[in-house]
């Protein structure tokens, strides 16, 4: 009987100390969203299309991540950093979609599983940013 308690006594310890209102045990493409504060943005100015900022943007995401998810018309990217569930997920955002603009926002954003049930932005690798801009020709 004793054996019991001390182990509903852990159990229940362990599940108040990691429950932060979110129950996320795998970290997936929709837990990468644009605006999060641990993110990296990127200016590129419009004398490049966006077909030519779009390969860019493949290119970068695809050089040591495996992409698992694009969409062209909507300018995103995601692509995990290692297996799942462990490895982290980095997103890259372009803005405006239109095949010539005056300028063109990268921004990038990165989820991975921290613990059991939490998310954290840390671990971004900002060598995406440097992959992108050699993909496109640009400093």
């Amino acid at each position: 009987m004793s054996r019991h308690l001390a182990l509903a006594c852990v159990l229940t310890l362990a599940a108040c100390g990691s429950y932060r209102g979110e129950q996320v045990f795998v970290v997936g493409p929709e837990h990468v969203q644009p605006g999060r504060p641990e993110g990296v943005t990127l200016t590129i100015a419009g004398s490049h299309s966006y077909d030519k900022v779009w390969g860019a943007a493949m290119t970068a995401m695809s050089k040591d991540m495996t992409v698992i998810e694009s969409h062209k018309p909507s300018g995103v990217i995601k692509s995990r950093v290692g297996a799942a569930p462990s490895g982290k997920i980095v997103g890259l955002f372009i803005t405006p979609t239109t095949p010539r603009a005056i300028e063109y926002r990268i921004e990038t954003s990165c989820v991975q599983p921290v613990g059991l049930n939490s998310l954290s932005g840390r671990g971004w690798e900002p060598a995406v940013v440097e992959d992108f801009k050699a993909a496109l020709g640009v400093r």
